[in-house]
């Protein structure tokens, strides 16, 4: 049987996204500088900025909008904190277990801290939705149905639509789960810098929770997606994360 919850020497995880929406909070900014002082341990760096957007508008045109954001991050374990007056995200760009490994802490336990003390700045109690995004970005030794297959369950038909053969590919389904979890899963192939990756992307999602169930929702999702991505993986793919194999 397999164990979902193994942690891998070589993992395909690239980045992982924990993004909270909640009603606009206007007075969010007047709080910011006591959040950051509840967090500056685990996100030292502080850029203030602005997204800038378009909303279409059939009278005047397509207008810029802005919107004020605060990212709080720690370069050492390459974390994000971003804040803006409707979202909270945590944004991890090196790997890390869902829960502490050995020494290093888990993804888990940086979300469960920076969330307790955003929510006691910001007393939110229903957020519209909690998501968790899991992007894997795996470099193709070969460019080949072949490959693909001993290390893949590929979500299209590769024997009908060799890669070989493809020009452009992007497969996107979204799939309801139990206890209302929905996954959107996107699986793609880029080409960065002369390299041929594989994309595989599984974004998880609820809505309209309560602040007193965030971590346990979040659990479920992170459950959820280890699931689908262990059912779209090969033993040889485990055996490659594990070490036990060497690239051919």
């Amino acid at each position: 049987m397999v164990d979902i919850f193994e942690v891998f020497e070589y993992p395909l995880l690239s980045e992982v996204v924990l993004e909270l929406r909640f009603p606009t909070r206007l007075s969010l900014p007047e709080y910011i500088g006591i959040f950051q002082d509840k967090i500056i341990e685990e996100f030292p760096k502080l850029n203030e900025g602005y997204l800038t957007k378009i909303a279409l508008s059939p009278d005047k045109g397509p207008p810029l909008q802005t919107d004020k954001v605060w990212d709080f991050k720690n370069p050492e374990t390459k974390t994000l904190c971003k804040v803006l007056k409707n979202r909270f995200s945590i944004i991890s760009n090196k790997y890390k277990s869902w829960d502490q490994h050995k020494s290093t802490k888990g993804f888990r336990n940086i979300l469960e801290f920076t969330l307790e003390k955003f929510l006691d700045t910001f007393p939110i109690k229903t957020f519209e939705r909690i998501g968790l995004r899991y992007i894997n970005k795996v470099e193709m030794e070969e460019y080949t149905s072949n490959w693909l297959n001993k290390l893949f369950i590929p979500i299209f038909d590769i024997e009908k639509y060799p890669i070989e053969s493809l020009n452009e590919n992007f497969t996107r389904l979204r799939v309801e789960k139990q206890d209302d979890i929905q996954i959107i899963l996107q699986s793609t192939f880029i080409n960065d810098n002369n390299v041929d990756y594989y994309i595989l992307d599984f974004d998880a999602y609820l809505t309209n929770i309560e602040d007193k169930f965030l971590m346990e929702k979040a659990d479920q999702l992170h459950v959820e997606i280890l699931k689908e991505f262990h059912s779209l993986i090969t033993d040889e793919c485990r055996k490659k994360m594990r070490g036990e194999l060497k690239n051919e």
